[in-house]
């Protein structure tokens, strides 16, 4: 976790649970900090199938979440982004995916971007879009809940998100790892060995 801290900073915490972990990042958020990090162990108990991929400027430098698709005609579509305005003749497909973690204190809701939810799903946006086309609607939602029921440590980024006249605060998934049953298991062990020795 050394390395973790040194990374995000003194602000990650890894103990609490999930509802005193959102907590203490939101109250932070409220009174001073802009961004938070904090480190939970956490079980995917929902992946939303709806929205999961947007369209998103191909310009590296940009890389603006939404572009607006223009029909030149019927075999041809150009992508303009509003914020370079350019006009692509292809677009940038990318992940969004929303998760809901849960642990024995409650469930909350994050937001998973492209690079983590392609290791999590183990598919780039475009594969994944051509994979929807070709299952079943039932083979495609096990292949979107493939980690569903898992544990993972999240390394989640709290932070204050505008837009237009709407402000909330959005937990983003950072990071992500798979936890080890070995420290679990030895904790026990030492727990049963000392309500031995009393």
């Amino acid at each position: 976790s050394s390395g973790i801290n040194a990374e995000y900073g003194e602000s990650l915490h890894s103990e609490a649970t999930l509802t005193e972990s959102f907590y203490s990042a939101e109250k932070k958020i409220r009174s001073s900090e802009t961004i938070v990090f904090s480190c939970i162990k956490a079980t995917v108990t929902a992946v939303r199938r709806e929205y999961i991929i947007y369209e998103a400027c191909p310009k590296s430098s940009c890389r603006r979440k939404k572009v607006t698709t223009i029909v030149v005609s019927d075999n041809e579509k150009k992508y303009r982004c509003p914020k370079c305005k350019a006009l692509f003749s292809e677009c940038l497909h990318a992940f969004i995916l929303k998760l809901s973690l849960s642990d024995y204190s409650g469930s909350r809701q994050v937001t998973m971007f492209n690079d983590e939810a392609e290791k999590f799903l183990g598919k780039s946006a475009k594969e994944t879009i051509a994979l929807r086309e070709e299952l079943s609607g039932w083979d495609f939602e096990i292949f979107l809940n493939k980690n569903l029921f898992k544990s993972f440590l999240f390394i989640i980024k709290s932070e204050v998100s505008r837009m237009f006249d709407d402000e909330r605060i959005e937990h983003v998934v950072r990071s992500f790892s798979e936890v080890s049953c070995v420290p679990v298991c030895l904790g026990l062990v030492r727990e049963i060995l000392e309500m031995s020795n009393e």
